[in-house]
């Protein structure tokens, strides 16, 4: 049997989970992250060498085996050093399902990680030789010029940390909810998916049990392909209602870690930041030195926490360009199609013939006993059910949607839509005895009346759902979703994404400065104290010779 959709290990569960843990970082595939240039350019910085060239336009590659298109998306944006492959770029484009593009975009990301272990190593040296080369003693003198400056600078990075604080609060808020937004937004879609397969899987069911009435009696062959049909879409509707559930529930678990790292990060860092400027100006030299220690640690945690969330920004951008770049050539073969569910063409056709066929035939056998039974005189002796007393005004049949091929067709004159046919038909009723025998003017019985209307609202509900199935044959519903999640949940996704970074890694610079500023600041207060103790002295000494 034909499934409908690629079933790969819940791919719609992936996909979602991948956009919301992906939906954490920036910075451009182009250019890699590197100390000496904030983050852009341990490649080297060879923009101008693809950015013209082959790989800064989509490329669409013609397959030889099958005459369709394979574009990859992103192709600029991902063109970064692999280490997976001998630190050669890397050309694939977005790819999840590609441990390269793993590799490549976790390498573009760590030029904060580098930075982290940079400060561990320079700074512990500089520990390390302050502790056994420089002097313990006090000094005499000082630069009030220095000491002030120190004090500004103190001050600037202290208020540094706690804007750059902000910043995270902040962004954090608004990045949690345009992840609620947009998860909210797939499942509510993937929700409504469930709804349209279920009710054209329960519409195709009543058409087959309208086979049970003998006037409304079915082809036995279109109860065969019902019955193939239905148990597709019992198959498709379960799997996408397990893929929506689980996505659900992997959105949840993915923010709760992430979020909780990045406050607990954002408050030590502010903390350190406030009691370090407070143990500065109150002189508590012994607190600011297990603070300083502390801090030294800290900041190399803080730098690799850094690396996450320029990783996280980098394949949130990453994402909603491919996704950007698909919806232009939404029929082109992409990575897209190995974590969202594809829909086969063939199965999904066959599907649209059978509704087809079903509307088809229903009407086409209620029109025929209109007119062969409801509309004809028939003669007493004919007997139920061809004979019940009919009389009367005759019936109108039915406009049947389709030709005999299943194209659309015209009604004719004289012909009723489905909408009018059951409030029109209601005048064509008859009362009837017990034994069925129309006793007032009339060519259809409440039970052929009701047997009608039955078979109206399953041609109806298979009518209603048809639009909807070449949307999913066209690829015109997947562009729909993504469109919008292109134009109303990316644009957020990527700036809040963004801020956190830039916050982070702010607060983390600042935080850096700080530290050395503190034993700067310190030994400046020591030597000041000291200096004004000794010329308070010298004054005292001076004085007393003087009387």
């Amino acid at each position: 049997m034909i499934t409908m959709f690629s079933s790969r290990t819940y791919p719609l569960s992936l996909f979602s989970f991948f956009i919301i843990i992906s939906f954490f970082t920036f910075s451009h595939g182009d250019h890699l992250s590197s100390v000496s240039a904030g983050f852009k350019g341990l490649s080297g910085g060879r923009q101008e060498n693809y950015e013209t060239g082959y790989y800064s336009r989509r490329i669409a590659v013609e397959t030889a085996t099958a005459n369709s298109t394979y574009m990859i998306l992103a192709a600029s944006r991902t063109y970064r050093r692999d280490p997976f492959d001998s630190f050669r770029y890397y050309r694939g484009g977005w790819n999840v399902t590609n441990m390269n593009y793993f590799s490549s975009l976790a390498y573009s990301s760590m030029g904060p990680m580098f930075m982290g272990v940079t400060w561990f190593l320079l700074f512990g040296i500089f520990l390390l030789c302050m502790c056994c080369c420089c002097s313990r003693g006090k000094k005499y003198g000082y630069s009030r010029c220095c000491f002030f400056t120190l004090l500004i600078l103190l001050t600037f990075f202290s208020l540094a940390v706690v804007c750059g604080s902000g910043i995270i609060y902040k962004a954090q808020q608004k990045f949690e909810d345009s992840i609620v937004d947009t998860s909210s937004y797939l499942l509510k879609e993937g929700g409504e998916l469930v709804v349209h397969l279920s009710d054209m899987g329960k519409t195709l069911a009543a058409a087959k049990d309208l086979g049970a009435s003998p006037e409304l009696k079915i082809p036995e062959e279109q109860t065969a392909q019902i019955d193939q049909v239905a148990a597709q879409m019992t198959n498709v509707t379960q799997l996408v209602h397990t893929i929506t559930n689980r996505s659900s529930n992997d959105i949840r678990t993915s923010l709760i870690p992430v979020k909780f790292l990045l406050i607990c990060l954002t408050t030590v860092l502010l903390g350190m930041a406030v009691f370090g400027f407070v143990f500065c100006i109150c002189g508590l030299e012994c607190l600011l030195n297990i603070l300083v220690m502390f801090g030294w640690i800290l900041v190399l945690g803080t730098f690799f926490a850094s690396s996450f969330y320029l990783l996280v920004s980098n394949a949130t951008a990453d994402t909603c360009v491919s996704i950007d770049e698909w919806l232009q050539i939404p029929t082109a073969n992409t990575a897209l199609e190995s974590i969202i569910p594809k829909v086969d063409t063939a199965t999904a056709q066959e599907m649209i013939n059978v509704s087809k066929n079903v509307t088809f035939s229903s009407i086409s056998v209620i029109n025929s006993f209109i007119v062969n039974v409801s509309n004809v005189d028939v003669p007493p002796q004919a007997g139920p059910p061809l004979y019940y007393n009919q009389s009367g005004p005759q019936v109108p049949i039915l406009c049947n949607l389709y030709n005999n091929d299943f194209t659309d067709r015209q009604c004719a004159i004289g012909e009723i839509t489905l909408e009018k046919a059951p409030e029109v038909w209601k005048g064509f009723v008859c009362q009837v005895s017990d034994t069925g025998i129309c006793t007032t003017p009339g060519r259809l019985t409440p039970t052929t009346y009701n047997q009608f209307t039955s078979s109206l609202n399953v041609t109806s509900g298979l009518n209603a759902e048809l639009p909807f199935m070449t949307e999913l044959m066209n690829t015109t519903y997947l562009k729909n979703v993504l469109g919008k999640l292109s134009k109303d949940y990316c644009p957020n996704l990527v700036k809040y994404s963004s801020w956190m970074y830039t916050g982070f890694i702010w607060s983390t610079i600042a935080v850096m400065f700080s530290i050395i500023i503190w034993l700067m600041y310190g030994s400046q207060r020591k030597n000041r104290s000291y200096t004004k103790k000794v010329d308070s002295g010298r004054d005292n000494i001076y004085g007393h010779q003087y009387l």
